[in-house]
């Protein structure tokens, strides 16, 4: 297991968005928009691509809102040399299904450094009417130095409304359910404090989303990644005990997914 990491400045949502095909209503700039389940969707069937303009000092990329089964193909590269994407000189993850768990509809790729280039991400769903996706990130991450403490918790809030009627029956209206993680970090280093987490509360605040990473070794990453935001802006605390100066320092996260 690795330390939590973290992820908000969405670097795809500033440069210029294309893809292979889209139909009228959902242009690939669909993918900037922060709502997930706003999507792009192609044209040509079972096989799609995105495609971002240069991008520059990056490690993570983040496609939620996927439309792809567990039998879905997906490739992700990056091109330093080729505006297509095409060269994967940078970054290739390899072609290969079995990335995408429905549950989740998410591909996530963690870049082992900081790297600059043309983002193109193929998409396959064998036999599909279409391809679909509802959201990109591509960013920097910051992982936290110490863990999240013990007692951090992991809930699905149901939004499905429940009526009773006159003879006593219960009908329910269904409807969709999403993610809410609670988790504090108790041991923040002064530095991380000033360089991240006032940044992130500044830029971010609740109006904008961030990516949060629960275990950044995990072999599920689409389990252990949650794309959300906080509906509250928590304090950055000081323990009892530590001095302001090179001290240690508190932050609790109650992240919400975004649909």
């Amino acid at each position: 297991m690795a330390n939590a990491a973290i992820a908000f400045e969405n670097l795809a949502d500033a440069g210029d968005m294309l893809a292979s095909s889209s139909i009228v209503l959902a242009p690939p700039a669909t993918l900037q928009s922060p709502h997930v389940a706003r999507k792009w969707r192609g044209k040509n069937g079972d096989t799609e691509y995105i495609l971002t303009s240069l991008l520059e000092g990056f490690d993570t990329i983040w496609l939620g809102g996927l439309s792809l089964t567990a039998a879905g193909i997906t490739r992700i590269r990056v091109s330093s040399v080729d505006s297509a994407g095409l060269a994967g000189d940078v970054y290739d993850s390899g072609s290969a299904a079995g990335r995408i768990d429905p549950a989740y509809a998410t591909l996530l790729a963690l870049l082992s450094e900081q790297v600059d280039g043309y983002v193109r991400i193929d998409l396959q769903e064998p036999g599909a009417a279409y391809v679909e996706a509802g959201r990109l990130f591509i960013g920097p991450r910051y992982q936290f130095p110490y863990n999240f403490e013990y007692g951090w918790s992991s809930r699905w809030i149901d939004r499905s409304q429940a009526k009773e009627s006159r003879g006593g029956q219960t009908y329910i209206d269904a409807d969709v359910s999403y993610r809410c993680w609670s988790m504090n970090f108790g041991w923040v280093p002064e530095q991380f404090r000033n360089d991240v987490l006032e940044h992130l509360d500044r830029i971010v605040g609740t109006r904008s989303d961030m990516l949060m990473i629960k275990d950044a070794a995990s072999s599920r990453l689409d389990r252990d990644s949650l794309w959300g935001r906080v509906r509250e802006v928590s304090a950055i605390q000081q323990p009892q005990g530590f001095s302001d100066s090179g001290g240690l320092f508190s932050k609790s996260f109650e992240l919400y997914e975004r649909l």
